[in-house]
């Protein structure tokens, strides 16, 4: 499965219309056509990747729905422009500060390993040099290589969460493990570990001095002071994530910098 943009021959007319955030041709073509050149994103990412830049004179959506396994979508992505101060002489008031503005080329090159850094580079599972499954690819559609280079790189990166994510439970740190570890889980085709299974999250929680509605993830009661690690200790209480849920995180937390 794909998912490609196309698009014919432009004039400056075209600009001022235009609104696809994929496609935004330079303003500068003094009313010659214009073929921008692109370059293709290929994903096998299982979630939506949504970013906005500020590009060819307003907010432009660079999108790729999520994938089921098997599938893939592409983004083709376009030389474009942004909009900055005109520092030359010329834009310059009687105060001499300058209030002109101009445009200045963004090629595709360099906008495609922006979004190649934001989609896949600093995310959750990067730190030991694993990438996600999204890529710059050669034509408008992957290969068979590429295809089997995006599942190595995806099947790597989705089994150091999973690796992550059994460290976290080994030491009793479940409040580290997210949605990502559990999303790379399922991508590996399996649901078997203890930590799968997410926690409903609560909002409220009672505070058990003074039996106020207050945040469950806090640990200081805002009606009566209560420090909540400090009360359990006191009570030797063995607390649990079903009992207090940010007493527990904090507990983890604790442990968990202790090593």
């Amino acid at each position: 499965m794909s998912v490609a943009v196309d698009r014919s021959l432009v004039t400056p007319e075209d600009i001022g219309r235009h609104e696809d955030g994929t496609f935004a041709p330079h303003p500068l073509m003094h009313g010659r056509t214009y073929t921008p050149n692109y370059r293709v994103l290929c994903s096998i990412i299982p979630h939506d990747l949504d970013h906005w830049m500020y590009h060819a004179g307003g907010r432009k959506q660079y999108f790729i729905p999520a994938c089921d396994k098997g599938k893939y979508n592409v983004l083709k992505v376009y030389d474009t422009y942004t909009v900055i101060a005109d520092l030359s002489a010329r834009a310059t008031n009687d105060e001499g500060y300058g209030d002109a503005m101009t445009t200045a080329p963004i090629p595709c090159l360099g906008l495609v390993d922006d979004l190649l850094r934001i989609f896949g580079g600093d995310g959750i599972g990067n730190k030991d040099g694993r990438r996600p499954g999204i890529m710059m690819i050669a034509d408008d559609t992957p290969t068979q290589r590429e295809l089997d280079q995006l599942v190595a790189m995806h099947t790597e990166y989705c089994r150091g969460l999973v690796i992550e994510a059994d460290d976290y439970d080994a030491k009793g740190a479940k409040a580290y493990i997210t949605e990502a570890h559990r999303e790379a889980l399922r991508w590996l085709g399996s649901e078997d570990r203890n930590w799968y299974r997410k926690i409903e999250a609560r909002l409220f929680k009672q505070c058990p001095r003074c039996a106020e509605n207050i945040n469950a993830m806090a640990t200081l009661c805002k009606e009566c002071r209560t420090d909540l690690v400090r009360y359990y200790a006191d009570q030797k209480t063995e607390v649990t994530e079903a009992i207090d849920p940010g007493v527990w995180a904090f507990n983890q937390r604790v442990k968990h910098a202790k090593g």
